[in-house]
């Protein structure tokens, strides 16, 4: 969805339906890549409860933390 959404904002561009599932693909790694570098530096505690209510998030976070601290 992140990937469709950047495309449509770049004007001139082919509809994303017409695009070759390749191109789709590279689109969507770029997406990606940009949640992980750009987007997550704007998450906050009160964006994430927001997000995930039930703490599943938090959860792994914190599985992840103590895997690495052991």
């Amino acid at each position: 969805m992140t990937a469709r959404e950047l495309h449509h904002q770049r004007p001139g561009e082919m509809p994303w339906q017409r695009l070759a599932r390749r191109s789709q693909s590279r689109m969507a790694n770029l997406a990606k890549r940009w949640l992980k570098m750009v987007a997550v530096e704007h998450m906050t505690s009160t964006l994430l409860a927001e997000r995930d209510p039930n703490g599943e998030i938090s959860s792994w976070m914190w599985a992840i933390n103590d895997l690495l601290a052991s």
